[in-house]
């Protein structure tokens, strides 16, 4: 018989000590594999719903004016008056080489008019031409009340503004200059079609409008201000991103918000290093709890390993035999570590954090649960079979 058959055999015969061993294997696999299923499914969650959450890379014009300071984040060398560049940007920014990269892009005409609601005292007003789609696409925490403008007469108010002209949905403004009626931008006066809930930034004081209608009324058609950029920064590193935009737009600035990029990246590391911690401090707990199965059971038989020096095994092959008998047990409380730990991963990801987590945890983590099962085992077992190894066979054969 080889020392497997004979290993295999040991482990039939004591079913009870193997069970313990191949349950504290598998409670700890399956909180690996669970935890860190979980953990995958959590960060891909929140890599999709982060590329979505706001722009990370504007790019503005190249100027030494004034700074602007929009959404609360401070952009370099943009003036309101004469710093604009032409719409065909936007076009260079869907060419750049990692184009797929890019979430949302969201084009912005930014300027100065004036509202007026008592006649001859118009109300200076800072007015913000946007891609409602886009817009929205990237401020997906904008609550409106109203609705989100449809029209090219259409506008958004900010909090503060729709305070000041006491002005809401269903309401018109006269905007710009009053005799054309307004300005050149088209027959009828725009309607407010809903109103920001209050943001706690710069938007609460801007108007919002369609980016055609904002560039006929300022009399910039064809004219942006900026551009605010969502790439997805988890799939490509943003300092390309922002490298291949410089040499697409060389006369314009192209600026990394690192801070909200670092932001992301940090939340997501700090979500992989905790699983990872946990995850080894719970296979340490299994390993230890093995270790502490499989040295009682060498020392309730040293009778056996009496035997099997006197029939000729050198210690070595005790060792083998001892090895192999936890090998065996890690292996079969791995492959049960894996299945439990893929559903528990599904039930509590549906349950505790509303994913849609698949029961079959992938075969790379399948694979790394097996080899971790298979190291904690024979770490575990490394003692007691040299502690069997080094048994003297003078004490040993006491017990024949």
């Amino acid at each position: 018989m080889t020392f497997l058959g004979i290993a295999a055999a040991n482990v039939r015969r004591r079913p009870v000590r193997a069970l313990f061993v191949v349950i504290s294997l598998a409670i700890a696999i399956a909180t690996v594999v669970s935890l860190l299923t979980v953990s995958r499914a959590l960060k891909a969650d929140t890599e999709a719903s982060l590329d979505e959450y706001g722009a990370n890379i504007v790019v503005v014009p190249r100027s030494g004016s004034l700074t602007l300071s929009y959404g609360g984040v401070n952009v370099p060398a943009v003036s309101y008056g004469t710093s604009e560049f032409s719409a065909d940007v936007v076009s260079a920014v869907r060419s750049i080489r990692n184009a797929e990269n890019i979430s949302v892009v969201s084009p912005k005409l930014i300027g100065a008019t004036s509202v007026t609601v008592v006649a001859d005292h118009p109300v200076p007003i800072l007015l913000v031409g946007v891609d409602f789609q886009s817009e929205m696409a990237m401020k997906k925490w904008w609550q409106v009340t109203g609705e989100v403008p449809r029209g090219q007469s259409e506008v958004l108010l900010g909090s503060a503004v729709a305070e000041q002209l006491k002005k809401g949905p269903g309401d018109t403004l006269t905007m710009g200059d009053a005799a054309v009626a307004p300005a050149g931008a088209g027959p009828d006066p725009p309607r407010v079609a809903g109103v920001l809930v209050e943001t706690g930034s710069a938007e609460d004081g801007l108007i919002f409008a369609d980016l055609g209608f904002t560039q006929r009324l300022l009399g910039k058609a064809g004219r942006l201000s900026m551009v605010e950029i969502s790439a997805r920064c988890n799939t490509c590193p943003i300092e390309e991103i922002v490298r291949q935009l410089t040499l697409a737009l060389p006369g314009a600035r192209v600026t990394a918000l690192k801070q909200a990029v670092q932001s992301r990246l940090d939340t997501i590391g700090r979500l992989g290093r905790f699983s990872l911690a946990v995850a080894a401090v719970v296979v340490l707990i299994g390993a230890l709890v093995a270790a502490v199965s499989v040295s009682s059971s060498v020392n309730e038989r040293t009778r056996e390993i009496g035997i099997f020096r006197a029939v000729g095994f050198r210690g070595v092959e005790i060792a083998v035999i001892i090895l192999g008998e936890v090998a065996l047990e890690s292996v079969i409380g791995g492959a049960l570590g894996v299945i439990l730990g893929g559903v528990a991963a599904g039930t509590i990801g549906t349950v505790a954090a509303g994913l849609k987590v698949s029961p079959w945890p992938g075969l790379p983590l399948a694979g790394v649960g097996m080899a971790l099962a298979l190291l904690a085992g024979l770490l575990a077992g490394a003692y007691p079979s040299r502690k069997a190894a080094r048994l003297d066979p003078v004490d040993a054969l006491r017990f024949i």
